[in-house]
């Protein structure tokens, strides 16, 4: 009767962490949900108002849809300051998408990093091409998994106002497809 028991009890796996924040996480670890107030100073609403952010942060409460937190981290000097972003995108209370920007990191190690998180490469490492009008081409770094109903993609954020475009940074998206709210899901059209 115990061995029958203790089967039962097999452990789940972790969720993979990214930045803290994990697909599939509920609204109470980021809000608390009968004062409606976040739990976590670090992240606010998208809107600034203060009645507006007390509204969406009850919307996501009570299970709403297309709602983002955003946590900033200011990097860089006085002259150049810049931000580090982490956005938590819910549909019916849970993360259904993560967003990292980083500032000063390397696309390489962000990869490699990734790499080492899903214990393998990524599934499609075409890179991002830009032209301008004289056709004059530009590769920038670009990778995606699709694991564990995730589909991530890591990119090299462009600023397309310099001649010629700079990569400035790297973009993560963490997506749970099944979890997406449908209109923002791709259309088999």
């Amino acid at each position: 009767m115990i061995l029958a028991s203790s089967f039962s009890f097999a452990q789940q796996p972790t969720p993979l962490q990214f930045h803290g924040a994990s697909l599939g996480q509920p609204a109470s670890a980021y809000i608390d949900c009968t004062s409606y107030k976040l739990l976590n100073t670090r992240f606010h609403p998208m809107l600034g108002f203060k009645n507006k952010a007390a509204k969406t942060l009850k919307e996501i409460c009570d299970g709403g849809s297309n709602h983002i937190l955003i946590g900033a981290t200011e990097i860089g000097g006085f002259m150049n300051p810049v931000e580090d972003t982490d956005m938590a995108f819910f549909n019916a209370g849970r993360i259904f998408e993560i967003g990292l920007f980083m500032h000063k990191q390397a696309f390489d190690n962000v990869v490699a990093d990734m790499t080492v998180k899903l214990g393998r490469g990524p599934d499609n490492t075409d890179p991002q091409v830009l032209q301008n009008a004289m056709g004059a081409h530009w590769s920038f770094g670009q990778a995606s998994w699709l694991a564990d109903d995730m589909l991530i993609r890591v990119k090299e954020s462009v600023n397309n106002t310099r001649i010629p475009p700079v990569a400035d940074g790297v973009m993560v998206e963490i997506t749970d497809p099944k979890n997406m709210p449908t209109e923002k899901r791709a259309s088999s059209l």
